[in-house]
């Protein structure tokens, strides 16, 4: 792994994971919506960084949605166990993240190695409506049933996103083996 800052800020997120869970299930659950809005900060603020001083690098990009894929599956479940969203949220969150993770391990280790696909508008969509329905349901006594119908558009969008990095990774699978032959 090359330490650049992106990468840095990565794994500061990773690190924030569980930060959020303890802060979440202290006496004050409020301590928990800045950590979250921190470590969404470094997401935008590692991909911006990365693009912009052309220091994308592999790790990056397997391990920046790894962190990101983390810090929603603890944040729905935390959210589901103190009762204000349904467990099809993490349940749902769960099985996308551990679809895209066997999609980049298979990627990077299968037979033909392609690099992992970059993110996309999709993704960042995604990304986007799950953040602010996370955030939102801090607040559910305030914006019910908004909070849910804002998390249901983010896994929509998350499905979504699934589909099209599927669908470029196996356009890639198809030019590697017309390259070959």
């Amino acid at each position: 792994m090359k330490w650049t800052v992106p990468n840095v800020l990565t794994i500061f997120r990773a690190a924030l994971v569980p930060v959020f869970v303890l802060a979440f299930f202290s006496a004050n659950r409020i301590i928990a919506l800045p950590v979250f809005i921190i470590a969404s900060i470094t997401d935008v603020l590692d991909g911006y960084i990365a693009r912009r001083t052309g220091v994308e690098t592999p790790f990056g990009r397997w391990a920046d949605p790894l962190a990101d894929k983390l810090m929603t599956v603890a944040a729905t479940t935390c959210l589901s166990v103190a009762g204000i969203l349904p467990w099809c949220f993490p349940v749902a969150y769960g099985v996308i993240a551990v679809m895209m993770g066997v999609g980049a391990i298979h990627a990077y280790f299968g037979k033909k190695r392609i690099e992992v696909v970059k993110s996309n508008f999709v993704g960042k969509a995604a990304m986007g409506g799950t953040f602010f329905g996370i955030c939102l349901s801090f607040f559910s006594g305030q914006v019910f049933p908004w909070h849910i119908v804002v998390i249901w558009i983010g896994i929509t969008t998350s499905i979504a996103s699934l589909v099209c990095y599927f669908v470029l990774y196996r356009k890639k699978v198809r030019e590697l083996s017309k390259n070959a032959v």
